[in-house]
């Protein structure tokens, strides 16, 4: 197993469950750690070590902490996407930086991560009026782009040669942010547009429509993510020239009700 995969840790799954554990407290300040262990019929040790990241909680577990903590549905649901989605990235062999909230929102537009991508292909050029000709941008938005990657550290310049510091980003996933519901609407006018001005053959925008089982949710949203992983790392392989965008939408058609 590599040195990367070994410090991974179950950040996410550990922050959900303590969010729990912090709400109770909050109601009864003397109530502790061996108290949450006892509710959850589970030993401290095992319920230290899941709150501090280091470990999953098994489907034994899973279920005495639904019933413990009475979770709805959709809190459920939540807590097997976010176990689901940390076995997966657990056997992931590429380990993506992931950009913190922080810096996404000082990065809220498409192109910054356009132009990371492009300095990738074998053409590339340290050249704003080049990159701007590529990507359909002007001159003084590469320009600006380029000062703000450098400044929050994604691109470093060696030799006038300019450099993503990470190969594979990735920013949070599943939490509201207006930053990224901004640059995922970027991208599907981007889509919108290659509709008209593609061709087919440079493109590929299908649909269907399902009668769904939403509780099913969280396995098509892991599913998604190894089938987003899958399809880069196709297209990574051999000489890249061009920037594409690949987009998957899980959404619904009917008009859910604000009760589930």
């Amino acid at each position: 197993m590599s040195t990367n995969r070994n410090r991974i840790q179950y950040h996410e799954v550990a922050a959900y469950l303590k969010s729990f554990l912090d709400a109770r407290r909050s109601k009864n300040p003397r109530y502790s750690l061996r108290a949450f262990a006892r509710d959850l019929k589970t030993s401290p040790g095992r319920v230290s070590s899941i709150l501090s990241g280091k470990t999953l909680p098994g489907k034994i577990v899973r279920k005495r902490i639904v019933t413990a903590l009475e979770l709805s549905p959709k809190n459920s649901e939540r807590l097997e996407f976010l176990i689901g989605k940390s076995k997966y990235e657990r056997n992931d062999s590429r380990i993506p930086h992931q950009v913190s909230e922080k810096k996404f929102s000082f990065l809220p537009d498409w192109h910054h991560f356009a132009i990371l991508n492009l300095m990738e292909t074998v053409s590339f050029k340290n050249d704003s009026r080049w990159i701007s000709e590529r990507l359909g941008l002007s001159v003084p938005v590469v320009a600006e782009s380029l000062k703000c990657l450098k400044q929050i550290g994604l691109v470093e310049e060696i030799n006038g040669n300019l450099q993503p510091t990470h190969k594979h980003l990735t920013s949070t996933h599943d939490i509201p942010s207006s930053a990224l519901k901004n640059y995922q609407r970027q991208l599907i006018n981007k889509a919108l547009q290659s509709l008209d001005a593609d061709s087919v053959e440079l493109r590929d925008i299908t649909s269907v429509i399902i009668p769904t089982n939403p509780r099913q949710l969280y396995k098509a949203k892991i599913l998604a993510k190894k089938f987003r992983r899958e399809i880069s790392e196709l297209l990574e392989e051999g000489e890249k020239t061009e920037v594409y965008n690949v987009c998957v939408q899980i959404v619904p058609a009917t008009l859910i009700s604000k009760s589930n």
